[in-house]
Formats: structure tokens, sequence, C-alpha cells
């Protein structure tokens, strides 16, 4: 037999201080049944992605690290079909949406490559 949602429990603190947060702002007792992640609107959250494939590809290497054809040729290979110019494109518009969510949250941005300025310049 599975797991009740009454045998679950938060897998640390952070994440029973969110469940807790947001069930407070919901009006509703805080408890295991929260601990379940609501359904993304518009997304198919099992999808894999050539984008995904570029993230999973830039955790791996770093944000410093910028785009290289190594890179492209891991999202190649992750997604499972060769297209170089699309995983460069994915790894790029990657790259920029980390460097917008460092800019947002007021961080310091990790040091670019030469190859992420040099693609840039050419577009």
């Amino acid at each position: 037999m599975g797991a009740t949602p009454a045998d679950w429990v938060p897998a640390n603190e952070e994440a029973a201080e969110l469940n807790a947060t947001v069930t407070a702002a919901q009006g509703g007792d805080v408890g295991p049944a929260t601990l379940s992640a609501p359904k993304p609107q518009r997304v198919n959250a099992r999808a894999t992605t050539r984008a995904l494939a570029a993230g999973h590809t830039l955790g791996r290497h770093g944000h410093a690290a910028g785009v290289t054809d190594a890179m492209i040729a891991e999202v190649d290979a992750e997604f499972g079909k060769a297209n170089p110019v699309e995983s460069e494109i994915h790894l790029r518009n990657a790259y920029h949406v980390i460097r917008g969510y460092f800019e947002a949250l007021g961080m310091p941005i990790p040091a670019a490559s030469a190859n992420v300025n040099a693609s840039d310049a050419a577009s």
C-alpha cells in the first residue's frame, strides 16, 4: 500500500514553513494535505524539452561558463535530437533568464564568458 497524506512529512523546515504560510493565506489549517504541490497552470510539468535540457546543462556548468559548443552538444544529447542551432538558442535564452533572476533579486551576476558576449554581439 502507498503512503497516505497523513504519512507525509515536509522535506525540511523551509518546506514546512512555506506550507504553513500558504495554508494560512488560504484561511485553512496547516496539515499534511497541504504538502502536495499544486498543478502548474498551462504547463505540462512532465515534458522533456530542449529548454529543460538547456537549464540542466547550465546548472551543471554554472552561469559563468556562458554558452560553449560542448554545452550545445550536451543539450542535443539530453534532448535526443541533434539540432545545434536550436540548442544554442535555448542555452542563450536560459542564460538570460538566469541573469534576469539574479538582477531581480539584486544579487551579483556571475561573470559571463567571452562566448556569451560574442554570441550576443552577433545577434
